[in-house]
């Protein structure tokens, strides 16, 4: 049965707090939909993550998503419930905090929102990226959700009244009366152990919160049927699919270019077109990059403009689009495109870079589950889907991760097994 639900904001938080478990052996399952009915998931379920998708919603809208869910929860016996925070504190952080603590019914919710081993860290009360207080960091200046304080207490604050209490030790004994917040400081990997040794109790239940960094220490803690069961990763075709417009991103698509990698760039009407792949070109290009993939083993398909943005930005002009216009119908034609691959029996691992990208992807197939496996190269997840009656292997990873010798890394470690199996023969 389910011992552990996780409620994550957005698709990526989801799967990087999954895979923290899913490493410790635990029977994991990301669901995509938050409508989902929680009683529908499979009893060998461990470990239940729930991407809410509510980063952008309003704080009152967040707040509804995320009691419903826990009150699900709640009904179902599951135990130990896990609200998954974002690390630089951006989102409905109050409110669903808030939601969790009305809807479980329970008196305390431990928020630990530190995450050490990113340089992001919480002392007396106030959050620090890279030692710099969050809303003074690159967090503070973003153009579209900045975090514009660094006291926690302040940012939960601004969207309920519940009680607060700041534990700065976690030797610090503390009693509520009424439903309370504890937000716990923590400086390092041990700090965060120490603070989870003193709250998860076996058989006790557990409201806690906190970002990946307190899953990977709390996946420690629990129990799970296959612990320390691992098994190898089995690939013998990579395709690397680029919705990312990130300088980090196109610096590895480079470096992969130059070391192996064939690379197809599709163009403008490609990308932005809605019906193309229905089209007698659509189908040819579709032919076309099959050929390619069958002949290559490590392959590219860049929604990168060749012309270096000309064509991209006559096209835009032409039909009077906005920047948000753009990104939409990029990421969910390039998921288009990779349905497509797949239904032509496009054999095959798939990276996909940029959550947008991801996105398009998952809600092209209408994949309600995911099965997170590892993470292969640090920020970048395994997952598998199933598809059509077969399992496909699924990577994601952030626009701006890695260095860029990343992909070419990545297809070592992803070819490993290969390599062995046919040394064996």
């Amino acid at each position: 049965m389910v011992k552990l639900i996780v409620i994550a904001d957005d698709f990526t938080g989801a799967l990087d707090t999954a895979v923290q478990f899913a490493s410790e052996g635990a029977n994991t399952k990301v669901v995509v939909d938050s409508n989902y009915q929680l009683s529908q998931i499979n009893e060998d379920v461990e470990v239940l993550v729930i991407n809410a998708e509510s980063r952008h919603l309003s704080s009152d809208e967040a707040y509804l998503v995320v009691h419903r869910i826990v009150e699900q929860a709640v009904g179902l016996g599951i135990p130990n419930i896990f609200k998954k925070t974002d690390s630089a504190l951006r989102g409905n952080i109050g409110s669903e905090l808030a939601a969790v603590v009305d809807a479980s019914k329970r008196s305390a919710l431990h928020f630990i929102p530190a995450f050490p081993q990113m340089r992001r860290t919480t002392k007396n009360g106030v959050h620090f990226i890279d030692g710099v207080p969050v809303h003074e960091s690159v967090f503070g200046k973003d153009p579209f959700e900045p975090v514009k304080k660094s006291v926690v207490a302040d940012i939960i604050r601004e969207q309920s009244s519940i009680d607060l209490i700041n534990v700065f030790e976690s030797s610090d004994a503390v009693e509520v009366k009424n439903p309370t917040i504890l937000i716990y400081d923590a400086g390092t990997e041990s700090k965060l152990s120490e603070i989870t040794d003193g709250l998860y109790v076996e058989n006790q239940p557990l409201l806690i919160a906190g970002c990946a960094g307190l899953a990977s220490v709390l996946s420690k803690k629990l129990s799970f049927r296959n612990a320390g069961e691992k098994k190898p990763i089995i690939c013998n075709r990579l395709l690397v699919v680029c919705g990312s417009v990130n300088p980090i991103t196109l610096a590895q698509l480079e470096y992969a270019e130059k070391n192996g990698f064939s690379r197809v760039h599709l163009t403008t009407e490609q990308r932005m077109i809605d019906n193309y792949l229905e089209t007698a070109d659509g189908n040819s290009a579709v032919a076309a990059w099959m050929e390619t993939l069958r002949n290559n083993d490590r392959c590219i398909l860049d929604s990168q403009d060749p012309t270096g943005g000309l064509d991209d930005q006559e096209f835009i002009a032409r039909n009077s689009m906005s920047i948000n216009d753009v990104r939409m119908k990029i990421s969910t034609n390039m998921g288009r495109v990779v349905k497509r691959l797949l239904q032509e029996g496009l054999d095959s691992a798939i990276m996909i870079t940029g959550g947008d990208t991801l996105m398009g992807f998952i809600n092209q197939t209408d994949i309600k589950e995911i099965t997170p496996i590892e993470d292969v190269v640090s920020g970048t997840v395994l997952f598998t889907i199933e598809f059509e009656g077969r399992t496909v292997q699924i990577l994601s990873k952030s626009g701006g991760f890695g260095n860029e010798k990343l992909l070419i890394t990545l297809a070592e470690r992803m070819f490993a097994n290969r390599k062995e199996i046919a040394h064996a023969r």
